[in-house]
């Protein structure tokens, strides 16, 4: 078994952003995320889905913590669960192509409907 976490992390930044902003009234910092997670093993990948063009505060701390921008532009009739989507899909993606990847993380803020975190573990 190995010792250290090959790490493969998905932001979906728009409902973080909004439940750190709910909750403890603060901008949301990735680089605390991602601190958190280097404790754990090492960070491989970082990707993060948002509609950027509302988030140009927050361009510039992705880009700081090298995590790559994936643009969401809704549709016109909505993309409620577009980010959610395309972040699930690409984390299987790289599931099924990445065997270096041992360990995703999945940083988001909109709970719904779950009482408490809970931690995935696979063999």
């Amino acid at each position: 078994m190995q010792d250290r976490l090959n790490i493969a992390v998905f932001v979906d930044y728009d409902n973080i952003e909004i439940g750190v902003k709910s909750t403890i009234r603060r901008e949301f910092d990735v680089s605390l995320a991602l601190g958190a997670l280097k404790e754990r093993g090492d960070i491989v990948a970082k990707f993060a889905y948002a509609n950027w063009g509302r988030q140009e505060g927050a361009t510039r701390q992705m880009a700081e913590n090298a995590v790559q921008m994936v643009q969401r532009i809704p549709s016109p009739r909505g993309d409620k669960n577009g980010a959610d989507i395309n972040l699930a899909l690409d984390a299987l993606e790289m599931a099924f192509t990445h065997a270096h990847v041992n360990a995703f993380a999945i940083v988001s803020g909109v709970l719904q409907g779950l009482q408490r975190p809970t931690q995935v573990e696979g063999d």
